[in-house]
């Protein structure tokens, strides 16, 4: 069977054509490939196909982030491969001060994810504040005022997923434009447990970027590759 076009092929010798075996070939039902995700911005969370109103890719990396907002908040979940196959951890989040002299990231919140198999979804999500650019002080803290966390590791893709919500105007939080959101997102490679404290490894200046005036609004709402 041809998979595109659906034809069936069948070989018999010269002068030995069976049409009951021809007629019975044409009575069977085509194989179908297993189900696609076909619908504008749709994503497999946890065994569950989650839609939303919005999606894009912000990367080359395979960093992709699906969205819902409201007058008051946005949802959101974003997803991208581990950069080791055994481990590394995938975060995204808010720029505070833009134009900091440290750099964006620094002085912001975002929510991280990584592996973890003791937890329903093989994942876990957890807040940290940059406060500067070196491991030390990259710490959990809940300045980001993100709510609805979740995680889940998809294994057969070794993709990491987080969501969680923000309102978009937070008490001591730089108010998120829709128009011109400032957002920041990284990986890396390197990550531990200290007790019950995530420790995030650094990462490479290739794997974190940020979008200081990115459309939340804009039409980029195609399915994302």
């Amino acid at each position: 069977t041809h998979r595109n076009l659906g034809w069936r092929i069948r070989v018999f010798d010269a002068g030995q054509v069976d049409e009951a075996v021809l007629q019975a070939i044409a009575n069977q039902d085509v194989p179908q490939d297993p189900p696609q995700l076909t619908q504008t911005c749709q994503v497999l969370f946890g065994g569950a196909e989650l839609r939303f109103e919005r999606c894009r890719a912000l990367d080359s990396s395979g960093m992709r982030m699906f969205y819902n907002m409201s007058d008051s908040k946005i949802d959101v979940l974003f997803e991208a491969p581990r950069l080791e196959a055994t481990q590394g951890w995938v975060a995204l989040g808010f720029v505070e001060n833009p134009s900091s002299p440290s750099g964006p990231m620094v002085g912001s919140n975002a929510v991280a994810v990584v592996a973890d198999s003791s937890q329903p979804g093989g994942a876990r999500a957890e807040t940290f504040y940059l406060g500067g650019k070196s491991t030390a002080a990259v710490i959990q803290s809940d300045r980001g005022q993100f709510e609805a966390l979740d995680a889940y590791f998809d294994v057969t893709r070794n993709v990491l997923l987080g969501r969680f919500s923000r309102a978009l105007a937070a008490e001591s939080l730089r108010e998120i434009n829709p128009s011109a959101a400032a957002l920041l997102w990284a990986r890396g490679a390197d990550v531990r447990n200290e007790g019950a404290r995530i420790v995030l490894g650094s990462h490479t200046p290739s794997d974190r970027n940020f979008d200081l005036a990115l459309d939340l609004l804009s039409s980029n709402t195609g399915g994302v590759p």
